[in-house]
């Protein structure tokens, strides 16, 4: 493959090896792409976003449409995109192609598509479920299934346990901090409270947080523990008990930082590698889109029920975006925007409001 083709990543969906590949993968081109993705932050994205279009595209189109023309159409789209780019240079955010593209797909019919079929869909992360309450009444979550499965706290921070990893919630949690300490791998949106920390215990490490985004993970021998911050600060150091976290030795990190612990000789080290950012932080564009596709787009991305009447809120179109956002932070622009509210039940999140005239 020409090397050259793939140097503006926004290009890469018009590629013909990368639209072979995401149709029909072989085992050269699984390594080839890969490795290509391992490149860097930036290829990883490319990837992920030209992938879903090409899906998306695919599936809105293939019976309507040959090869040859839904590739053709691939190039129009993009053209289109190009041109919408140009004759934009006022916008406050950054419109690269694929965003454009985005916007095209949903205008075409693809909102509707999404719309007709999710609920046939299975979210990406399945609701994670309280196994087991033990003696001192703590709550034991446990993911058991060979996919990543979410939970909901009721502070209304949100944990994503790994395959084979859990989490205990003691009975004080939310009282004088945010305490629960995890075995496996698990990623954390922490809702802010500066009065009530959100502290972690992993292995022979402590993570405190006010409120962020991190991976926190651990090998099976438990010999080290992986942090990556994806926003916010986060303070990683040893766990001690006779000693405070204002006397405790440890680390400061920030957005995009990583750091590991050693077991064997207590110490930790930032590590000088990209923090690879979870489905949830990449960025999502909508242009006149109804609330309802939105929210079941979040419910696929988190693995959350959200609780809210369909018909009502078909009719509510929104524009916005989302990157660095929290689930309910993303929750709280969507209830703005059509005079909504929320409430957190059970671990689910319940929307309520008037709904939208019908245009």
């Amino acid at each position: 493959m020409d090397e050259k083709a793939l140097i503006e990543a926004e290009d890469l969906i018009l590629v013909p090896q990368f639209q072979q590949h995401i149709r029909s993968a072989t085992a050269e081109s699984e390594r080839y792409w890969q490795a290509w993705r391992e490149h860097s932050a930036l290829h990883e994205n490319q990837y992920s976003k030209a992938r879903l279009l090409l899906l998306a595209l695919d599936e809105q189109y293939r019976d309507d449409l040959s090869e040859e023309d839904l590739n053709r159409s691939l190039q129009i789209l993009s053209e289109k995109a190009l041109n919408f780019e140009s004759r934009s240079p006022s916008l406050k955010i950054p419109f690269t192609w694929w965003k454009v593209a985005a916007l095209l797909i949903f205008g075409m019919g693809l909102g509707y598509w999404w719309y007709r079929n999710t609920e046939t869909m299975a979210p990406q992360n399945q609701m994670a479920e309280v196994t087991d309450i033990n003696a001192s009444g703590e709550k034991i979550i446990r993911n058991l299934s060979d996919s990543a499965q979410t939970t909901l706290l009721d502070d209304g921070s949100v944990v994503i346990l790994s395959a084979n990893s859990s989490m205990k919630i003691g009975t004080d949690y939310d009282l004088k901090d945010r305490r629960v300490q995890i075995w496996g791998e698990a990623y954390f949106e922490v809702f802010p409270n500066p009065n009530k920390p959100f502290v972690v215990l992993l292995g022979q490490t402590m993570t405190r947080v006010l409120g962020t985004k991190f991976t926190l993970s651990t090998q099976k021998d438990r010999n080290s523990v992986h942090l990556s911050v994806h926003s916010g600060k986060v303070a990683f150091y040893k766990s001690d008990e006779n000693a405070s976290f204002e006397k405790s030795i440890g680390l400061i990190l920030t957005a995009n930082q990583q750091a590991l612990y050693r077991a064997q000789d207590q110490s930790m080290q930032r590590l000088r590698v990209p923090t690879k950012a979870p489905e949830s932080l990449q960025e999502y564009i909508y242009d006149d889109t109804p609330v309802a596709v939105v929210l079941m787009q979040l419910e696929q991305q988190y693995g959350m029920e959200i609780i809210f009447e369909k018909e009502i809120f078909s009719d509510c179109p929104i524009t916005t975006s989302f990157t660095k956002e929290s689930l309910l932070e993303r929750i709280d622009i969507i209830c703005q925007a059509v005079a909504a509210h929320y409430e957190i039940e059970n671990g689910k999140i319940r929307i309520s409001g008037p709904g939208c005239p019908a245009h």
